[in-house]
């Protein structure tokens, strides 16, 4: 019998929004998104196996699509704004 992989657990968006506000701020109000995703995993100490899970098909990872969607709930509520493309 072949035991039946299964991925690792993701964070919904939604439980992205205050480990994004807190990596902002340690970030001194400002990074780039590379720089606030690599802050958030850090914080959360997330594992291999869970930043290695693709979005779809990729490139981009399930953790970064949806801390792109949190960063736009955050502009949303008016708690991130962008300073400049990228920022």
């Amino acid at each position: 019998m072949i035991a039946a992989m299964t991925s690792p657990t993701i964070p919904a968006y939604h439980e992205y929004f205050l480990p994004t506000l807190r990596a902002v701020d340690d970030l001194g109000g400002s990074g780039s998104i590379s720089e606030i995703v690599d802050a958030v995993i850090k914080a959360q100490s997330y594992t291999e196996e869970q930043q290695a899970v693709l979005h779809k098909n990729g490139p981009d990872t399930e953790i970064g699509y949806r801390l792109a969607w949190a960063r736009t709930y955050l502009k949303y509520f008016r708690l991130l704004t962008n300073s400049a493309r990228g920022v």
